[in-house]
């Protein structure tokens, strides 16, 4: 069951125990943080490494499988930026926003 914003179920922990159950089925090696207005560290969401391909295919032994009904959206790319050495932070974070900001809606997953 989910809530609006506005909407407060009376037993909070029940609801959550319920969004937590309901995240593991779709991956169960995923952490969950529990957030304030989503706040959380930089360093618990970027370079953790979250993606293992074996693991992977213990939970779907078809993810390689290219073919039958598997296609692939040529609009759909990708970007990833890999560097040694320290980045500034604070100009990341403006180029982030202003990517979502003016593409926002083009942005499938970020």
């Amino acid at each position: 069951t989910r809530y609006a914003r506005h909407e407060h179920p009376k037993h909070l922990s029940t609801y959550l125990a319920s969004l937590a159950a309901h995240r593991r089925g779709i991956n169960a090696f995923a952490p969950i943080q529990r957030t304030t207005k989503s706040s959380v560290s930089v360093a618990s969401v970027l370079n953790i490494k979250g993606f293992d391909l074996k693991r992977t295919l213990e939970m779907d032994p078809e993810f390689l499988n290219t073919e039958g009904e598997h296609e692939h959206d040529d609009t759909v790319t990708s970007l990833s930026i890999v560097t040694e050495g320290s980045v500034h932070m604070e100009l990341i974070n403006k180029w982030v926003d202003d990517i979502l900001r003016n593409k926002g809606a083009d942005i499938y997953r970020m």
